[in-house]
């Protein structure tokens, strides 16, 4: 997975962290031994959030979605632009499918989201 040089996260299906790209932990400054298993929000959102970001809401909802935030959006605790995609995924052709995509966008400040109910991380680095 860190073949991938953007921040890239796994979540499980009750969205706790399974893993992460370097860049991603770089990014929020953690170790991923701090941070995998913890629930995503308490991870983005350490003081918490009294209304659910978009992205936080996308990934409760289960459903598949692009959301761009800007630098000075409230939500957006890197300060930079970024776009994040997010990807429930339900089969193996999926994951493949994702894996694929994210191959073929540039990443400039881009954040890919996979949300998983297989919790199976080698498909992907394969």
């Amino acid at each position: 997975m860190d073949s991938f040089h953007r921040p890239i996260y796994l979540l499980d299906a009750e969205r706790r962290l399974v893993r992460a790209t370097r860049c991603f932990y770089a990014m929020l400054q953690l170790d991923s031994a701090q941070v995998v298993g913890k629930h995503i929000a308490a991870i983005v959102h350490p003081q918490g959030e009294a209304v659910p970001c978009p992205v936080c809401r996308a990934q409760e909802e289960k459903r598949d979605a692009l959301i761009t935030m800007e630098a000075d959006h409230p939500d957006n605790t890197s300060r930079r632009p970024i776009e994040v995609s997010i990807k429930t995924i339900r089969d193996m052709a999926q994951v493949m499918d994702a894996h694929q995509r994210a191959c073929l966008y540039p990443a400039i400040s881009r954040i890919v989201l996979i949300l998983t109910s297989i919790g199976r991380l080698e498909v992907l680095s394969g």
